[in-house]
């Protein structure tokens, strides 16, 4: 939270108020690289943000003799890098389900928090023959959320014995596509 006051009182008063906050926190949760993993149970891979950011600028001038001027800016960013992920070699063995799950401001059971960013500007201005004011505030929340998974996977079954499926998928990828390929072994 950041705030900024200012206050201007007497003969011609001018004034200026500035507030800038910025949060952009990276946070990966991945397996890749040869990792080598053995699981009784569920698998989660999970990487989660709760950020909050306010900015808040007021600015009041006041002259009672010729003229005031006020001014006010706020700004408040809110640019989080979320990812999770498997890639690489990794060999990973899960007694039922393997899940991956990347979150900006939700809490653990998938509900949308009351977070974000959050930007203020107030001014005010008087004076005896001229005053003038101005406020300005904006705000950018733009997480960027990845999630994808690029497998190599077994049945364990005399059926597909030896057999490998690949499968490569997610969220937020710079391609959308579906494809299904089959190649037979040679007689």
């Amino acid at each position: 939270r950041l705030e900024q006051r200012q206050v201007g009182l007497g003969a011609g008063a001018a004034n200026g108020s500035v507030a800038i906050a910025t949060v952009d926190p990276s946070v990966k949760a991945f397996i890749g690289n040869d990792a080598d993993i053995l699981l009784a149970y569920d698998a989660l891979v999970q990487s989660r943000v709760e950020a909050d950011v306010n900015a808040e600028a007021l600015g009041v001038s006041v002259d009672l003799a010729t003229g005031a001027l006020g001014a006010s800016v706020a700004f408040a960013s809110l640019l989080p890098e979320v990812s999770a992920y498997i890639v690489g070699s990794a060999n990973l063995v899960a007694g039922n389900n393997v899940t991956l799950r990347s979150a900006s401001n939700y809490d653990r059971e998938g509900k949308k928090l009351r977070k974000g960013a959050h930007a203020t500007a107030t001014s005010g201005s008087g004076g005896l023959i001229i005053g003038g004011s101005g406020a300005f505030a904006t705000v950018e929340n733009s997480p960027n959320v990845e999630t994808y998974i690029a497998l190599k996977l077994f049945i364990d079954n005399w059926r597909w014995s030896g057999v490998p499926f690949y499968l490569r998928t997610g969220k937020a990828l710079p391609l959308s596509a579906s494809e299904v390929r089959i190649q037979f072994r040679p007689p």
